[in-house]
């Protein structure tokens, strides 16, 4: 495990606390394990074993593409308590055994990668939940958790949003293939707690970055990141008007376990970081300046089609997951770019 990475899970591992202990000797099936946002779920299982748990945890890591020994997850290669499974989580998959612990965090995330691929977004948040769910009540899981987004929001007219916040979209917006897909994922989990009482939980994350964020990602703070690593010029693909809560990987894994191992079933909660609301033209001025060489910045009258219907203002009210997760964020814009960067310079 890369050094400031394991300093992130020992953080991640402190701050959930005896919460963790649910995990020992029991089996958590993760999907989309390779992506960023589920690498951290990964590595902190793995970083139990082997610091804390008398008896491991089994981790079932469902990936579409086979892990390789120069990507993200490749020092968990060989490793007796990983069992990959390759297959679409959009599918179900030959799970055999106890399932106690399902993740369900596979999904194209970028509109850049949702809006080439919009049925493969809706089945995977559509279909892949809804088998899932299944495997949740055939397996009796102790707790189910869903990765959803705080896109569902929409433009929302009430910054910061709380969970409550009923949210608005075009169903025919081009966008909406994973909005709409992952409100109804959302919706197929309520059910499922109704009527047949799986014990499930939906994560809402806000603008999370930090290592493993794909450089060619298409967000604006992966474009950013990218043009402060190679010391080239800014450019800002709009105006730099829009404001957004950036919140760094480690803040939000602590938030995502903590609402996995919680009692609040049938809940979403919003994950994030509300203390800092930046403009993009404020962001891009920090990056430039983070540094010598000083970049420049440039910016455009017209946004390109990817960004087309990017709300303007995007704030998660963090009010429900402080009182009933416990969960606040630590670590302050700066200092979580400085350690994303940190992380991409090492390699």
């Amino acid at each position: 495990m890369h050094p400031l990475i394991a300093q992130d899970i020992e953080r991640v591992a402190a701050a959930v606390g005896e919460r963790l202990y649910a995990l020992q000797g029991k089996r958590l099936l993760l999907t989309g394990a390779g992506g960023y946002l589920a690498s951290y779920l990964a590595e902190t299982i793995l970083w139990a074993n082997d610091h804390l748990f008398a008896t491991p945890c089994r981790l079932l890591a469902l990936v579409r593409q086979p892990v390789t020994p120069d990507g993200r997850l490749g020092h968990l290669l060989g490793r007796s308590d990983v069992e990959w499974i390759i297959g679409d989580a959009a599918q179900p998959q030959p799970i055999t055994g106890n399932v106690h612990f399902i993740v369900h965090a596979a999904s194209k995330a970028s509109p850049r990668a949702y809006l080439n691929a919009p049925l493969d977004t809706m089945n995977t948040n559509v279909e892949g939940t809804r088998w899932l769910l299944e495997l949740a009540r055939e397996r009796d899981a102790e707790s189910f958790l869903y990765f959803s987004s705080g896109e569902i929001y929409g433009d929302a007219t009430l910054v910061p949003t709380p969970e409550t916040y009923p949210g608005s979209a075009d169903p025919l917006h081009p966008r909406a293939c994973y909005t709409e897909s992952k409100r109804y994922a959302e919706a197929l989990i309520g059910a499922y707690h109704r009527e047949y009482g799986i014990r499930a939980k939906i994560v809402r994350p806000f603008h999370v970055y930090g290592p493993g964020l794909r450089l060619d990602d298409g967000r604006v703070m992966a474009d950013f990141l990218r043009s402060r690593l190679e010391n080239q010029p800014i450019h800002l693909l709009s105006d730099g008007s829009g404001e957004r809560a950036f919140c760094y990987l480690a803040d939000a894994t602590i938030g995502f376990w903590s609402a996995l191992l919680s009692d609040h079933h049938g809940e979403a909660f919003n994950i994030g970081d509300d203390r800092e609301l930046i403009s993009i033209r404020k962001l891009a001025e920090m990056l430039a300046r983070l540094y010598e060489p000083v970049l420049e910045t440039h910016f455009a009258d017209q946004l390109p089609e990817h960004l087309r219907g990017t709300p303007g203002r995007t704030c998660p009210d963090m009010t429900k997951a402080l009182h009933l997760l416990g969960y606040a964020p630590q670590t302050d814009l700066r200092e979580g770019v400085r350690r994303t960067l940190d992380w991409y310079r090492s390699l």
